[in-house]
């Protein structure tokens, strides 16, 4: 017979921690339910918000807590090496892929077309493949699914012929494959709980394996041919599928915007009141003037990106470059972004969420105009810094102020539909940049270009300014006279 105001303690699924920590059901402590304990993260809690094994007064002792912080540092570990591999794997191959299809006789036009087509199909399946793990709780398997088809589709693109063949391959690979980064930047800020804002230093992971991997796939690549990278990137594949079986994905416990409101406090970035409730689904994000601000800016940073990623190996290229000297831009990005990555919570401590995409639109705008004044090929390697840094900074804030935004249960969706917008953006920008490269020289194209994300700087300025008017106090992004603004 339960006792007045208490109940059983309850393991809903394998993930916790008191498991993995060599904590049976039995032995714990009986939790009470109660609200959140914000000195708690969400791994104490199960799907009800009751404590696993815990009680609501009594400290856990200090072989408990001894054995939950070894198991949750084991956790992100393999999510540390997780980023390491995936990115190592698409360094092999995602920026030599215009090159690629310069070489089978793609205009610019086609070239274009077939970058924008895969972050433009992706937001269908970015959108919807958390949406469905997070409904289904079934996030490994969507992660393993969409990993899985990754590697089939994008290896098939070598030995397929013809542009509408290719076309089509992009486009099953990218609709079955782009859940995966939502799933994977949604677990891992769920394993920090309230230190969510410390995503950048489990990131960075990915940035290291990326500029390790680019150099050493640019010269094999000089040295042999495109073949080698496609290989490189099968070979890698392999242990990032292994490693799936044992990658902490989460599912739903307490509420995420609960978890949020304690991660942001630090930083004035309130979750709205009406983001506390249960989600209902798509719409529960999608009602938000807020949210669409946000997603405004991220179309137009994707926007830039997709730009810049569709155009620069092949004006390189058309300067002399090597793939050695390709490989090493890459490094570069990696070589800003690590320290970028890694001090993000400080910069958003100074800057705010608002702070840091002023900055990120002003750093891709300076970065593309100095490609229009860019003769020499090394010359190249500034902007390369600075595109680096200025990408670690402005990924880490939109991954942190989408948990924030985020609905209760909602947290892959929100990435998801974070991510798509985000490929939404670069699909056009790849698109536009195709087609203006097609009809004017290299100068006037990135002159052209540099005006978008300026465009979208007015844009940020105009809905923030028009946001503060309307709701002050209550802005997710900081009030007017907020020093994090």
């Amino acid at each position: 017979m339960e006792m007045e105001g208490t109940k059983p303690a309850v393991v809903t699924n394998d993930e916790t921690l008191d498991l993995e920590a060599g904590l049976s059901p039995a032995a714990a402590p009986a939790g009470s339910q109660s609200d959140p304990d914000p000195n708690l993260d969400e791994e104490d809690y199960d799907g009800s918000g009751s404590l696993l094994s815990l009680s609501s007064t009594e400290p856990p002792s200090a072989a408990v807590s001894a054995r939950r912080e070894k198991a949750k540092q084991r956790k992100i570990l393999i999510v540390k090496v997780f980023y390491y591999l995936i990115f190592t794997a698409l360094a092999a191959l995602m920026p030599f892929l215009p090159v690629f299809f310069k070489s089978k006789g793609y205009s610019k036009t086609q070239i274009g077309a077939l970058q924008a087509l895969q972050p433009l199909i992706g937001f269908v399946g970015g959108a919807l493949g958390p949406a469905l793990a997070d409904k289904t709780q079934s996030h490994r398997w969507v992660l393993l699914v969409s990993l899985v088809a990754t590697l089939i589709f994008r290896s098939s693109l070598y030995v397929m012929d013809g542009f509408a063949l290719t076309a089509f391959m992009v486009v099953l690979g990218n609709l079955l494959g782009s859940p995966s980064f939502p799933l994977i930047d949604s677990s891992a800020v769920d394993l920090l709980g309230k230190n969510s804002q410390d995503y950048g230093k489990l990131r960075m992971w990915g940035t290291i394996g990326w500029g390790v991997s680019a150099p050493l796939v640019g010269f094999l690549v000089t040295q042999t041919t495109l073949a080698t990278s496609f290989l490189i990137h099968g070979v890698v594949m392999l242990p990032v599928l292994l490693l799936c079986f044992s990658f902490p994905v989460r599912k739903t416990s307490k509420s995420a915007a609960a978890v949020a409101a304690s991660a942001t406090s630090s930083t004035q970035v309130p979750v709205p009141a009406d983001r506390e409730g249960e989600g209902q689904g798509m719409s529960s994000i999608l009602k938000s003037p807020e949210v669409w601000c946000f997603f405004m800016t991220v179309f137009f940073v994707g926007h830039a990106a997709g730009s810049i990623t569709t155009t620069l190996f092949v004006f390189l290229k058309g300067l002399g470059a090597s793939e050695l000297l390709m490989g090493i831009c890459l490094t570069l990005n990696c070589v800003a972004e690590v320290p970028a990555f890694f001090y993000f919570n400080k910069i958003l401590d100074k800057l705010g969420v608002r702070g840091v995409l002023y900055l990120s639109f002003f750093m891709v705008t300076a970065r593309i105009v100095y490609y229009a004044f860019l003769t020499v090929p090394w010359l190249v390697f500034p902007a390369e810094l600075l595109g680096g840094a200025s990408y670690a900074i402005t990924w880490s804030a939109c991954t942190f102020h989408g948990r924030a935004l985020a609905p209760k249960g909602m947290g892959a969706t929100m990435q998801g539909l974070l991510k798509g917008v985000n490929g939404i953006g670069v699909g056009v920008g790849s698109l536009v940049a195709g087609a203006v490269y097609d009809h004017f020289n290299d100068q006037q194209t990135y002159l052209i270009l540099a005006t978008i994300p300026m465009i979208g700087l007015i844009a940020f300025f105009i809905s923030n300014h028009l946001l503060d008017a309307r709701r002050p106090s209550e802005h997710p992004l900081g009030p007017a006279s907020s020093t994090h603004h």
